[in-house]
């Protein structure tokens, strides 16, 4: 009916302005964390380009400070890109399966919640992991030039599972979205009470609080 196609519409318009929205906020966090990321990918590989282990983290920023600032940048964009596709892709998708889940059973559970926003990042894993692959070797110094250049490199090395590498551990790793999310949305609907929305400040805090049970939960993997 006219009604039902109106309503998916309106579906769809909400999920894509959620997804727009968190884009937005994550191209901003990957320009401005950067640097934490380059360096902790650079200390988890243990040794720079030329196999002199690092010794901690003032070491890393040290070695890379005789670089230049900007050093600390290397690979930015496709690490912006990234983020960009991975946060709309996941919040687009998770979106439509709440809301679809929400008009056919009502109530969402917390475990459901989990369940389908583990279903929403293994969708997008599977579109970013070229993009991940691309960023650490590129951070790592492992491979130089632009994202297009090093998929070619690894497709010619290592073919189609190399853009893939270290899928079973990421698939784990789909749980931290889910369960953030999880949380997220369990912590606000307590908050709420009957009110319309969260204060700017009540969201900062309940974002970081879910993002501490998750990071905790999968920092292993």
């Amino acid at each position: 009916t006219f009604a039902t196609r109106l309503q998916a519409r309106t579906m769809s318009e909400s999920a894509l302005v959620q997804a727009a929205a968190g884009g937005c906020a994550a191209a901003l966090a990957a320009v401005v964390f950067h640097p934490l990321d380059f360096v902790k990918l650079r200390l988890n590989r243990g040794c720079d380009e030329n196999g002199v282990p690092y010794k901690d983290f003032f070491d890393v920023v040290v070695r890379q400070w005789r670089k230049g600032f900007f050093s600390f940048y290397a690979g930015v964009e496709v690490k912006a890109l990234q983020d960009v596709i991975r946060c709309v892709a996941f919040f687009y998708v998770f979106s439509l399966l709440k809301r679809h889940y929400r008009r056919r059973f009502g109530k969402i559970p917390m475990f459901v919640n989990m369940l389908l926003g583990y279903l929403a990042a293994t969708f997008n894993l599977v579109i970013t992991m070229p993009v991940e692959v691309a960023n650490t070797r590129t951070i790592t110094g492992v491979s130089r030039g632009n994202i297009f250049s090093i998929w070619a490199e690894v497709f010619h090395c290592k073919g189609i599972a190399g853009l893939y590498v270290g899928l079973a551990s990421n698939l784990v790793l789909c749980l931290n979205p889910a369960i953030k999310h999880m949380v997220f949305d369990k912590v606000r609907s307590t908050l709420l009470a009957g009110r319309r929305s969260l204060s700017a400040a009540e969201a900062f805090w309940v974002g970081v609080a879910a993002t501490f049970v998750a990071t905790t939960a999968t920092f292993p993997f």
